[in-house]
């Protein structure tokens, strides 16, 4: 005897919408791990501008450890940078 599963569309949908969800968080994670890790280089070189800084707040990277962080740095329509409050006064001028 052959069992046969049958998933109707909606089943589909809901995969899609996870896995699109899914794809999104990890792109995101990605992108903060990446702008993290070169925080050191930054130190280095100074104070910088930057189109958006937020501080005070509560981000959530999403990454293996769930860490949570303080400021973020946008620059150029990117994430450039996610820490401390008083790292990224020291980083960006404005």
């Amino acid at each position: 005897m052959k069992n046969n599963i049958f998933f109707g569309l909606d089943t589909f949908l809901r995969l899609g919408s996870m896995l699109m969800r899914l794809s999104s968080l990890c792109l995101i994670t990605l992108v903060l791990t990446a702008a993290a890790s070169n925080v050191a280089a930054d130190v280095e070189s100074g104070c910088q501008r930057a189109d958006l800084l937020l501080r005070s707040g509560t981000i959530y990277t999403a990454d293996a450890g769930n860490s949570k962080h303080q400021a973020l740095v946008i620059n150029d329509g990117r994430f450039v940078f996610v820490g401390t409050d008083e790292l990224a006064e020291r980083l960006w001028c404005d």
